[in-house]
């Protein structure tokens, strides 16, 4: 990857997504759900050919039903506390589409396996730490999805917290199924729980599609004169543009600009409770063929070590989606520019104090 320089916000990547970045289906800070690897909407583990089957389901739920009455229905799945576990909904965490501040992150925990007495279901196991949800704005448009870039589809991406946060689907979870839905804990991949799965999915994905960022003086054309500046500097000298470009404001790549570990405490009573996250993220790209033996200057810098690959998020409805980056390493969008500015895997940026307040401004503004 040649040092264009991709700049600034290629974390600011952190913020929220797609989605669900996909975030889709929400939840509170205890994930839920024993035969699954990444509770907050990552990999799941299906039979053989059975994701597959979902998504021809959701293919023939789709042509079959007219768009409004899926779109009314997802709406509804969307915000049901009786269809997830302890109640938890898509509302919960994307609330009308956006990064609901309020909940925070949710824990990954890696020495739950170890404990005398585990959670039922267990959380997420895959690394240590905390993971960000993203907003779902534009979702359709952002491919791929959550935060390590691995899900290509809106459907999949979908389909997949489907198995992960629905009480129908989550084994070891509440066996109480509510009322015009089959129990499908025990197991998921005979027909008639595939059919249930792509039925909810479609549902939820014509839904999905609707939502869109609030209206905002950047759509409206009414920046401040700090904004506007801010905007120079994000499609100039910041060059965060080379990352964050189009209408929503993702390059739909994952990158490596350096945001650090963090320090979380774990809800499940590990030891030790509060410690470093080792979240990795997606897999390091191949190296660009055209760095190979070139003048290191002309090419991205080695990312830190214990740094993740995250999928670039899109950045509407900045202001009211805090924490930022994949792990909320940040509070602020000043702290996530300072980042960027001296700290970055792309710093020194050079800004100065003004030109960081513009900035944030500006983004403030999306």
């Amino acid at each position: 990857m040649r040092r264009k320089p991709i700049r600034v916000l290629a974390a600011v990547a952190a913020i929220v997504i797609a989605g669900f970045a996909v975030a889709l289906v929400s939840r509170p800070d205890t994930p839920k759900t024993v035969a699954f690897v990444d509770m907050n909407h990552g990999d799941v583990k299906l039979a053989k050919g059975q994701m597959q089957r979902v998504l021809n389901a959701v293919n023939t739920k789709t042509s079959e039903v007219a768009a409004d009455e899926l779109v009314a229905r997802g709406r509804k799945i969307f915000r049901d506390p009786a269809l997830f576990e302890n109640g938890e909904t898509c509302q919960t965490c994307h609330a009308e589409g956006g990064a609901s501040a309020r909940l925070g992150t949710m824990v990954h925990d890696a020495k739950v396996p170890a404990l005398a007495e585990k959670p039922n279901p267990l959380p997420p196991t895959d690394f240590d730490g905390p993971r960000d949800p993203p907003a779902l704005f534009d979702l359709d448009k952002t491919p791929p999805y959550f935060w390590n870039g691995n899900v290509p589809t809106l459907a999949q991406a979908v389909a997949t917290p489907v198995f992960g946060h629905m009480r129908m689907f989550v084994p070891g979870g509440k066996t109480d199924v509510p009322d015009g839905y089959i129990d499908c804990q025990t197991d998921s991949a005979r027909k008639e729980c595939v059919d249930q799965a792509g039925d909810i999915a479609a549902a939820l994905i014509a839904y999905i599609k609707t939502l869109k960022p609030p209206q905002s003086s950047f759509d409206d054309g009414t920046l401040s004169p700090a904004a506007l500046r801010g905007e120079k500097i994000f499609q100039g000298k910041g060059g965060c543009i080379e990352c964050h470009g189009g209408p929503d404001f993702t390059d739909n790549l994952v990158h490596n600009t350096g945001v650090p570990q963090v320090d979380f405490t774990s809800p499940y009573g590990t030891d030790p409770a509060t410690r470093k996250s080792t979240d990795f993220g997606a897999p390091a790209p191949p190296p660009d063929p055209g760095c190979v033996g070139a003048n290191p200057v002309a090419c991205d810098v080695p990312p830190p070590v214990a740094s993740p690959f995250v999928n670039t998020p899109q950045m509407r409805d900045l202001k009211d989606t805090p924490p930022y980056m994949h792990n909320g390493a940040f509070q602020t969008l000043k702290q996530v520019v300072d980042f960027y500015n001296t700290q970055s895997t792309l710093a020194p940026l050079n800004l100065t104090p003004p030109e960081v307040d513009q900035l944030v401004a500006y983004l403030e503004s999306l």
